[in-house]
């Protein structure tokens, strides 16, 4: 009567498989690495990029002269301490303050 058919694969098994060849089947959302070989991957880009970063500093520092840095603090010294006497003045309590509240 009905005949049934065995479904067929459209992608071939190799092609499942993990791209390290480790033996455990792949996931494309993981750019066809198994689990454990995407977190290697990952790992490694990782490294590659705080290297590069690391190296890019270290030149950055050799380039750029500090003093910039230093007149940096030396502005951030002179706001706060310009700030301060301003602080100080707003929380000193007023004498005409405590004439005006007398009891009777």
């Amino acid at each position: 009567m009905y005949t049934t058919k065995n479904p067929s694969l459209r992608i071939k098994q190799d092609d499942l498989k993990c791209k390290n060849g480790c033996g455990y089947y792949g996931n494309s959302e993981w750019g066809g690495y198994c689990s454990q070989c995407y977190r290697k991957s990952v790992q490694h880009e990782r490294l590659k990029k705080t290297d590069y970063e690391d190296r890019v500093q270290v030149t950055e520092k050799h380039a750029r002269p500090s003093s910039t840095s230093f007149s940096k603090f030396e502005e951030k010294k002179r706001q706060q301490v310009e700030k301060k006497p301003k602080l100080l003045k707003m929380f000193k309590k007023s004498s005409s303050v405590k004439g005006q509240y007398k009891y009777q």
